[in-house]
């Protein structure tokens, strides 16, 4: 095997993660948060304290077992109402805070939210919903906090700590669209997303003195699992980037070791390098730089040449910056490849909501452009009904396959059967085990013979 996979701790659940890493690195950051243009940070243990106190006044108010709605821009705040509904007080309830009003209350409706809690900068997106449905805004969560921390200590309500998770019950619900472009939302364990970072943390190294700072809103499966979740599971440190126009200057005084991003972002770091270095007048030395290090031997030992020898190069992004993560759409070849011969490595993967997030993805050590990566250690993917060109639906089974989708019985048999997650996705596997994505299933054209081609592929050609 041209690999081997990475130590990776298991957790049963997320409140069990966040209470061992608040054991494990008390004072280690967290999280950090730009405020008034500054930066700050809060600790493991500080989280989890605040996390506990806030559970423990919603259950006091009675907002125990319900849906709750976050509704922001990804921050400290977003996250921590984040972990104290789902770990315990309810199911939380991601919604995109650029949505129109009336399609947050179709959310709403949908996933029959009861409360929100949101931020002030975004009430207007409220305006729709039903006067019944509670209201917290953000500037509000540090009173319910407060308030929460004097109950614990003057009347021991240890609910949210003592009462045992059932693991395999619904936490979130991710919205999403199904294959005919209508809303849904995935129903997610906390089964379902320890297994997804259990995975991904298999597949590359990550350990607690990293840095994520991710591009991606947290709202999203994957701002929320590889820009939150994963760091914790590890007891690393999360930074998130809400401003395009200040992630330059924001990388430059964090110093992260690794960034979640989409292939739009990858495709502008990559033209902001060589305008840096052409502005510098510098070309001919960064290639032949370049040239030098790709004949070293062994993908570690040239990547850590590479990045002492191109130190100038990565001083634009702080210095520090080893890995960047993509699990979207692809950017183009010539964007990773050339990343990686600066000695920024990128990995491709493939992931959706309702595998929390992670399908298939390269690994650190062995990698290969073009695919979307290898199956992960304890999943198992397959073909369906390929071809005889090896391309057919690509599907998955794992334990981060979700149940399902919430209120939609007639869709989840559709997509989920037999164990089996069908993406919807077209793709073959090679020789190597790399799973190649050529388009939608939904898109796929019928031809002579039964035959399926996928327009995304001819485009692509």
């Amino acid at each position: 095997m041209p690999y081997q996979n990475y130590a990776s701790e298991r957790f049963s659940d997320l409140k069990q993660m966040l209470w061992t890493m608040a054991q494990r690195y008390p004072e280690r950051s967290l999280l950090f948060n730009r405020r008034e243009g500054d930066w700050s940070s809060v600790g493991y243990r500080r989280f989890w304290d605040d996390t506990e106190a806030l559970a423990c006044e919603l259950l006091a108010a009675g907002l125990g077992n319900i849906h709750i709605a976050i509704l922001g821009e990804s921050s400290h705040t977003w996250a921590q109402a984040f972990f104290g509904i789902a770990c315990g007080v309810g199911v939380a309830v991601p919604i995109d805070k650029d949505l129109s009003p009336r399609a947050v209350a179709e959310l709403v409706a949908l996933t029959d939210v009861r409360a929100v809690i949101f931020s002030e900068d975004y009430a207007g997106a409220l305006e729709a919903l039903d006067e019944s449905v509670i209201r917290i805004g953000f500037s509000e969560l540090g009173a319910w906090i407060d308030r929460g921390s004097r109950r614990l200590y003057y009347s021991g309500d240890h609910r949210f700590r003592n009462t045992p998770l059932d693991r395999n019950a619904t936490c979130v619900l991710m919205p999403t669209m199904d294959d005919t472009g209508a809303r849904a939302a995935v129903r997610l364990s906390h089964a379902n997303l320890c297994a997804a970072v259990f995975e991904i943390a298999h597949m590359a190294s990550i350990c607690e003195t990293d840095i994520f700072f991710s591009v991606l809103p947290v709202h999203r499966i994957f701002g929320l699992v590889y820009g939150l979740l994963l760091p914790i599971s590890r007891g690393a440190a999360s930074v998130f980037s809400t401003r395009m126009a200040r992630m330059i200057e924001d990388m430059r005084s964090l110093h992260p070791t690794v960034m979640i991003g989409s292939a739009a972002v990858y495709e502008r770091i990559y033209t902001k390098i060589w305008e840096n270095v052409r502005q510098k007048g510098i070309e001919a030395e960064i290639r032949m730089a370049v040239k030098t290090t790709d004949a070293i031997v062994g993908e570690k030992a040239k990547m850590t040449s590479k990045r002492q020898v191109l130190a100038r190069v990565h001083q634009i992004f702080g210095g520090n910056l080893k890995l960047m993560l993509s699990m979207g759409e692809m950017p183009e070849a010539e964007v990773s490849v050339g990343l990686r011969a600066l000695g920024f490595l990128f990995l491709q993967g493939l992931g959706m909501p309702e595998c929390a997030g992670i399908t298939v993805m390269n690994r650190d050590t062995y990698y290969r452009d073009g695919s979307v990566g290898l199956v992960t250690p304890e999943g198992i993917v397959d073909i369906c009904n390929a071809q005889p060109d090896g391309i057919g639906e690509i599907r998955l089974r794992g334990e981060q396959v979700s149940v399902g989708y919430y209120n939609a019985p007639t869709l989840t048999e559709r997509r989920f059967c037999g164990n089996w997650f069908y993406t919807g996705m077209l793709g073959y596997v090679d020789a190597d085990g790399f799973v190649y994505a050529v388009g939608q299933r939904k898109n796929a054209i019928a031809v002579k013979g039964g035959f399926w081609v996928s327009p995304e592929s001819l485009e692509a050609r």
